[in-house]
């Protein structure tokens, strides 16, 4: 799931920025607040109205700038199930400095990045954890950040959403993945907030060609083609049994961090798997529509086994611009990652089996094979 949250219980909750009548708009449609949650209900009731002046002001200031950007450059889009390698990817393409990439303040303050770039994003870095609660990455506004954060924060058409309200998890998925059930007033609304997002990251940029790294995209191949005919895409999938726990594990911090609803770990694991199963199959029903040279698949176990080769590969393969300009500052980033340690988690022969039979999809068609077991009948996987 999305990767980056901030304290609930400080006044930069993600939507403590956002306005006023989108927060009700949520609140409404929720399905009900779990009581354990009432302070951070308040929390956004005092606070997103006080936002309401700085975003007007912006508006009025550059509404019609952001209206009249276009997108020139077709987007690099980094697609792939949660928990797969795609922020490392994401982080790797954004040292290209012929790249440019949507930031986590721009996706906590969507409204009003323009004018709070400076003392409001200093106030959120002050705020912040220097890592991220589920895998202990880097975490700073300046960073890198999955669009679905920002496009969350507009509009009730995302399905991160449901990182506010985990009940209604299913039922954004089918609509904001999957685009089933939606309203042609819905997509249009969606395609609204999201090329208007991407307007104002290419404006932060200076124009250069935006990466793009979202799971949820995985799943809207047809409708991101509509917008960017030429866009470049790459996929990287990695063994479904790390995925499994590593992606229990982030829905678990999430949902603890900024939600308003409890859920069991049950309920969780089987959304899980319901997804991982239908964003396999419908990334592979659609992977065909994008034109030949503009899809690169990437498997995480041969990447991460030399990273710089990896690069490279994807570079030619997709006839990127600029390789050697980015080498000199993807390579110094890959040596500082050298000492990264990753989540070890264990899973027993239930939960194997849970998973192969859900995700038998993408172990079939990508080669996996389910981690041998220890004498104690269980077994580490390390993500």
């Amino acid at each position: 799931m999305g990767s980056d949250s901030l304290n609930a219980d400080s006044i930069f909750h993600p939507l403590a920025m956002n306005a006023y009548g989108h927060w009700r708009r949520l609140y409404r449609d929720s399905g009900g607040v779990d009581p354990k949650y009432n302070a951070r209900v308040w929390l956004i009731n005092l606070t997103s109205p006080l936002w309401a002046p700085m975003r007007w002001l912006e508006r009025a200031l550059y509404g019609r700038t952001i209206r009249q950007t276009e997108i020139t450059h077709p987007p690099l889009f980094v697609l792939g199930h949660w928990r797969t390698g795609t922020t490392h990817l994401h982080n790797l393409f954004s040292h290209d400095p012929a790249l440019g990439f949507v930031s986590t303040f721009q996706t906590v303050a969507p409204d009003i990045f323009f004018l709070g770039q400076h003392t409001l994003r200093h106030a959120i870095a002050q705020a912040m954890p220097a890592t991220r609660p589920m895998d202990n990455m880097a975490l700073s506004p300046d960073l890198p950040q999955e669009e679905e954060f920002g496009l969350c924060n507009v509009t009730p058409h995302s399905f991160y959403v449901g990182l506010y309200f985990p009940r209604r998890m299913p039922e954004l998925f089918k609509k904001y993945v999957l685009f089933e059930g939606l309203t042609p007033q819905d997509i249009a609304e969606w395609e609204e907030a999201y090329l208007t997002l991407l307007k104002k990251a290419t404006i932060m940029c200076g124009g250069k060609r935006l990466v793009l790294k979202n799971p949820v995209n995985t799943g809207r191949i047809p409708e991101l083609l509509k917008l960017f005919p030429d866009a470049k895409f790459v996929h990287i999938h990695r063994d479904p049994f790390r995925v499994f726990k590593s992606t229990v594990h982030l829905h678990r911090t999430s949902f603890d961090s900024i939600g308003f609803q409890q859920v069991s770990t049950a309920e969780i694991e089987t959304n899980v798997l319901d997804f991982h199963r239908q964003l396999t199959e419908r990334y592979l029903r659609d992977r065909d529509l994008i034109p030949k040279g503009n899809l690169v698949e990437v498997a995480y176990e041969d990447f991460v086994a030399d990273e710089r080769q990896g690069m490279k590969n994807i570079y030619e393969q997709l006839n990127l611009p600029g390789w050697d300009a980015a080498e000199d500052k993807i390579v110094p980033y890959l040596q500082s990652q050298a000492g990264y340690e990753k989540n070890t988690f264990t899973m027993d022969l239930n939960t194997i089996e849970r998973i192969e039979q859900a995700c038998g999809l993408a172990i079939d068609t990508w080669g996996y094979r389910r981690p041998a077991m220890t004498p104690a009948n269980d077994t580490a996987v390390h993500v």
